[in-house]
């Protein structure tokens, strides 16, 4: 009998230290990093009370994004998903906000963290509603200018740049792409859809993602050298480049 109570003791005891990660949160302000590390499920339901602070990188302003915007703050940066057209007639980019997470979940797509309604299907996390968002989202400042990029080289982002912005200097489109639009028109759909381009230093090379829907998409890429201020995301199982406000710059010299 003492065996099998000592067995239950043990079982229990590892199933304690096995729970999901929210029974063992913070409360108050915590970082997006934090808030990364939580993400040990698919999906993980955020039950206490906390928040980050921090400022919107990317939203569907010039349609580089759809239906959702991208907060970071010094440690990292999160998408945060929203059933809603024309967010940043709401919340504008480069806005500080407060992003209050209890009752929301956060999931994994890849190496980057995104932020939304418990799932109910096959997404790691839902939309949140357009008539809840500022249940979650509250704004401060509205009229703030441009953050500073970290300036990096290609072959230097990694994971740890995950939906940060960096800028770039000194690349070009590959040769293959010369003379091609922002995004490629399907004759099929008879839409511009979503397109992946390289861009390359002439050392490394990466990917960079274009959303059929953006304001750019039907104008032809730019000539190099270039200066590209994006957003380091995760695409199709690989780190790739988000345009970041059309922010691309000739810096060729006659």
């Amino acid at each position: 009998m003492r065996g099998i109570v000592a067995l239950i003791s043990l079982i229990a005891l590892l199933l304690v230290s096995c729970s999901p990660p929210e029974l063992e949160m913070r409360s108050g302000e915590v970082s997006v990093a934090y808030v990364w590390s939580l993400a040990h499920e698919r999906s993980t339901k955020i039950k206490s009370d906390i928040f980050i602070r921090g400022r919107v990188v990317l939203t569907d302003k010039l349609g580089e994004i759809s239906r959702s915007i991208i907060v970071a703050d010094d440690s990292g940066g999160a998408e945060i998903k929203i059933d809603l057209d024309n967010i940043n007639d709401i919340i504008p980019i480069y806005s500080e906000v407060t992003l209050h997470l209890s009752g929301l979940s956060v999931g994994r797509e890849g190496s980057k963290i995104v932020v939304g309604e418990h799932p109910t299907a096959q997404y790691v996390v839902d939309r949140i509603p357009s008539d809840r968002v500022f249940n979650y989202i509250t704004l401060h400042d509205t009229d703030c200018g441009p953050l500073t990029p970290e300036v990096v080289r290609i072959g230097d982002i990694d994971a740890w740049h995950m939906l940060r912005s960096i800028s770039i200097d000194g690349v070009h489109f590959v040769d293959e792409e010369k003379g091609a639009c922002w995004a490629e028109y399907d004759d099929e759909r008879q839409r511009r859809i979503t397109t992946v381009h390289h861009i390359t230093d002439g050392v490394d090379t990466i990917p960079v993602i274009v959303n059929g829907e953006c304001r750019y998409a039907a104008e032809s890429l730019p000539q190099g050298p270039l200066r590209i201020t994006a957003i380091v995301d995760w695409h199709d199982g690989a780190i790739a480049l988000r345009i970041a406000n059309h922010r691309v710059q000739s810096t060729a010299t006659n």
